[in-house]
């Protein structure tokens, strides 16, 4: 059919046999490949009927590469789109199969028959409907198709809290990021006390890196004034669960393995821990983070604007965020 390859009569007859040609299904016009499938008044109302169930309004084309277009533009908008690419093969097939039974078997099958084969062909093939109905007309073509419609499984709501450290425990939490892959990077992160009061902050611009070594180089950055502060019991968290293992494991990639190497005198003198929870329990050095993005500055000790301060107040009175899965 795309290739206009079809033992049509225009395609027996460009190799020299010579016949009287007619549409085995209008009987009114001569039959080429174009008319059987896009012009031919049987094909046409096929065409009408499956477009109707998507609500979408039947274009005539004249040729079969501007239909094949037409037809792929509109799989961007249509819901059912498994449906929509399913009924492109099996209306043709249809189609030709009805020509062939005509022709040569002398046997015809209405069209409103044909539209229901037609239909019990694509529900039989159980397309995938799942995340695309959203709409009353999503709804209705599903109806007019005979489709079920597939539901997403319920997301499971999970607490995540920020948890105080022990009592003279210092508790840091930061983070990284990278505008592109890498691209302009920053770090942040914040350090509080047992009682969840902030002893410390700070935010980092840098220049461009990728997102895995901002995570380190703001961990490195918070040991470091973990060391002049003179913190003795720390307890490190971040959401990113490769930086905690690879701290973990001591796989310290070469960006910052000279600073590494400087901490090991300090780290080795204090009693300290690294571990890695859900994002939702690091909003705060999130937030450090983008607001380096945001201003393009390196700084320390944050004034905090009070939506987050209202967030720092949450975590020490232990209240939960939320994480949808």
């Amino acid at each position: 059919m795309v290739h206009d390859i079809l033992p049509t009569d225009d395609v027996v007859q460009k190799r020299g046999i010579a016949l009287v040609s007619k549409c085995s299904l209008c009987g009114m016009e001569a039959e080429t490949t174009a008319h059987i499938f896009l012009q031919c008044s049987y094909s046409e109302d096929i065409w009408l009927f499956f477009c109707g169930c998507f609500n979408v309004s039947w274009k005539k084309a004249g040729t079969m590469p501007d239909f094949l277009k037409w037809w792929k533009r509109k799989h961007k908008s249509v819901c059912c789109k498994d449906a929509w690419i399913m009924g492109l093969l099996t209306l043709a097939d249809h189609i030709w199969c009805e020509r062939n039974s005509r022709r040569h078997d002398g046997k015809a099958i209405p069209a409103r028959h044909l539209k229901q084969m037609i239909l019990k062909y694509i529900q039989s093939a159980k397309p995938s409907t799942k995340g695309e109905v959203k709409t009353t007309t999503d709804l209705i073509c599903c109806r007019k198709l005979g489709i079920p419609i597939q539901h997403f499984p319920p997301q499971s709501i999970l607490e995540v809290f920020w948890c105080r450290p022990d009592v003279n425990w210092i508790k840091l939490n930061f983070d990284g990021s990278s505008r592109g892959n890498p691209g302009h990077a920053r770090a942040g992160g914040i350090f509080r006390d047992h009682r969840g009061g902030i002893l410390e902050s700070y935010k980092i611009f840098m220049g461009v890196s990728e997102v895995f070594e901002a995570e380190v180089k703001g961990l490195m950055v918070g040991l470091m004034r973990a060391r002049e502060l003179g913190i003795t019991c720390l307890w490190v968290e971040t959401d990113s669960s490769a930086v905690a293992i690879s701290i973990q494991q001591k796989k310290i990639l070469w960006f910052a393995l000279q600073r590494w190497i400087f901490l090991q005198p300090y780290l080795e003198s204090i009693t300290w821990k690294i571990t890695h929870n859900f994002r939702e329990a690091n909003s705060i050095a999130d937030y450090l983070v983008r607001d380096a993005a945001k201003t393009g500055i390196s700084a320390t000790n944050i004034d905090f604007p009070a939506h987050i301060k209202d967030l720092i107040r949450r975590d020490s009175e232990g209240r939960p965020n939320y994480r949808f899965d």
